[in-house]
């Protein structure tokens, strides 16, 4: 049995989601060709790798995933 409702992982995709815009927003203000986020502020959600490549796309975003971090490279 999962750990969390259909409810609670949604929620927690859009956490992951709306984190990952900040970020976005804060990078290209500040001009940077890409930023990186610490996997920890994913892992505690099952099917978090999901959250993040159906994130990436919707964006047209490349992102590759090095140790504890992924790092996402804006055009």
């Amino acid at each position: 049995m999962s750990k969390y409702s259909n409810d609670e992982l949604k929620m927690f995709e859009k956490q992951d989601h709306l984190l990952l815009d900040m970020e976005l927003k804060r990078a290209k203000q500040s001009g940077k060709g890409q930023f990186k986020v610490n996997v920890q502020a994913f892992d505690e959600v099952p099917n978090f790798k999901q959250h993040i490549w159906s994130w990436a796309s919707k964006n047209g975003i490349d992102y590759s995933e090095e140790y504890d971090e992924f790092i996402f490279h804006i055009s």
